[in-house]
């Protein structure tokens, strides 16, 4: 579904504001969309941005009140309200299900075409977020590359600084499919590694770009997968990579060995400003191409009720990160817990599963980015449950089951907000993991009764109460555990 499409049926659904009155790129479209998030308001278009080409919008995938994930499963054909268990196992059966791209001849991204010279990214509507970020960002886009020795293209969501008319940065983590492409390819052979951006593609490739895929699976495949029907890709007009023909707007270009700039600071998914300015790649831009008129979708990244939590990550890790546990033999339902725009995963185990230390561990391999894991039983505890994963740290994890890994062997994303300058500069960081999950020795008889409607009453009281919940005249809706 490409972007103005997926804004029409959201528009049809009383879930879209056009804002026609004019906007300053410069925090004023930021500063909406931040209030936007608090009252869980509807996504925002901005139709009219000051001295620039082009349109913003924000609050895509925004948080529907009771289920973070409500408006991508609307990109799904799914309900805003459906269960989390019956959202993943559909994303599962999608992303299970790959279906190849199709190449065209051309499409509505190469309406405006830009090359060399004439290439000046300050035409763009990029806004300004946060006061005291180091430029101009981009937070939602979609970075295309291809690895060195194979034919595996890698579609990847990473954040990008507006440097000059023609170059942009971001931070590049080594653990990131582009980062170690680049670093431990591209640049050790001196060569210039083609990258091209989607901004505004088909919002199922926006989606799988945040999706966790092995590495070597083409994220593309998956996107088909998830649209149910090939997308379609066009060349780029500077290098030979294939681009979403629908995409808003195409940048072209490349990233030159050893060449950095100052990037940062940001005001981070973590809620808090990422710092200090540290050198990084950039990509020098050869070309742009654009629709009439063209959409930048964006995020104001560490606003409480963000897209990138609330929306997007807590499906798509949850679901990335399940798919990935019962690939290989763990029973796990997981779930990114988002406290502020990100927080824990949350992974639950079956009552008597003993597979909570290798499940913690496997964390620590596949995903070391994620520094906190806590594990809970799934058949108490419903891991988007906050109450009840709180519950299970304070009650179930026995001081002996808390481990905290060293921060001089952990690596992963350096923006964690309770790192030291000198740590994030060497890219370090540090895990914690809380086993609240039963000892899986202990029997039925062992296992503390929990208190709790849907087990301390028989099942025709539970019935009996439900049935004449709104007769008594009690508000809202009552909820069995199934």
């Amino acid at each position: 579904m490409e972007l103005r499409e997926f804004l029409n049926e959201l528009d049809k659904l009383g879930q879209l504001k056009v804002i026609d009155q004019e906007v300053d790129w410069n925090m004023e479209a930021a500063a909406i969309s931040c209030m936007n998030y608090r009252l869980n308001g509807p996504a925002l278009l901005f139709n009219n941005i000051k001295g620039s080409k082009g349109r913003l919008v924000s609050s895509l995938f925004s948080a529907v009140p009771g289920r973070p994930y409500g408006r991508a499963a609307l990109l799904f054909g799914m309900e805003p309200d459906v269960p989390w268990d019956k959202f993943s196992a559909e994303i599962s059966r999608r992303t299970g299900n790959l279906i190849k791209p199709t190449i065209v001849s051309t499409g509505p991204c190469k309406e405006n075409i830009r090359i060399g010279k004439d290439v000046n990214l300050f035409e763009l509507p990029f806004p300004y977020l946060h006061y005291g970020d180091g430029g101009r960002y981009g937070t939602l886009q979609t970075f295309i590359n291809k690895d060195l020795d194979s034919d595996w293209v890698n579609w990847g969501n990473y954040r990008m600084q507006i440097h000059t008319r023609n170059k942009v940065g971001g931070e590049f983590i080594p653990t990131q499919h582009l980062a170690s492409v680049f670093y431990q390819k591209y640049e050790p052979a001196n060569l210039p590694m083609p990258v091209c951006v989607a901004i505004g593609p088909d919002v199922e490739g926006l989606f799988v770009s945040a999706l966790p895929c092995p590495r070597g699976m083409s994220e593309v495949d998956v996107a088909g997968g998830l649209a149910q029907e090939p997308i379609e890709l066009v060349k780029a007009e500077t290098n030979d990579l294939y681009v979403p023909a629908r995409a808003e707007i195409i940048l072209e270009g490349e990233m030159r060995p050893y060449e950095r700039m100052d990037e940062g600071p940001m005001g981070e998914w973590h809620g808090f400003v990422h710092g200090p300015r540290i050198p990084e790649p950039v990509m020098r831009v050869t070309a742009i191409t654009f629709r009439n008129n063209p959409i930048i979708p964006f995020l104001v990244e560490g606003a409480r009720g963000a897209d990138s939590a609330r929306g997007i990550s807590c499906a798509t890790f949850g679901v990335g990160a399940t798919n990935l546990f019962r690939a290989v033999g763990f029973p796990a339902t997981m779930w990114i817990q988002p406290f502020q725009c990100w927080g824990p995963l949350v992974g639950a185990l079956p009552t008597g599963n003993p597979m909570a230390s290798e499940m913690m561990n496997l964390v620590n391999v596949a995903a070391p980015f994620m520094y906190e894991l806590i594990a809970v039983n799934s058949d108490e505890v419903e891991p988007f449950d906050l109450e009840g994963v709180l519950e299970s740290m304070w009650l179930k994890a026995h001081p002996s089951k808390i481990h905290v890994g060293d921060v001089d062997t952990g690596i992963a994303g350096t923006s964690a907000p309770f790192l030291s300058p000198e740590e994030k500069k060497r890219g370090l960081s540090a895990t914690v993991s809380f086993d609240c999950t039963w000892p899986p020795n202990w029997g039925p008889d062992q296992i503390p009764q929990k208190v709790a409607f849907d087990n301390s009453y028989p099942p025709q009281i539970q019935e009996w109460v439900v049935k004449n919940w709104k007769s008594l005249g009690l508000p809202g809706e009552p909820r069995q555990k199934r």
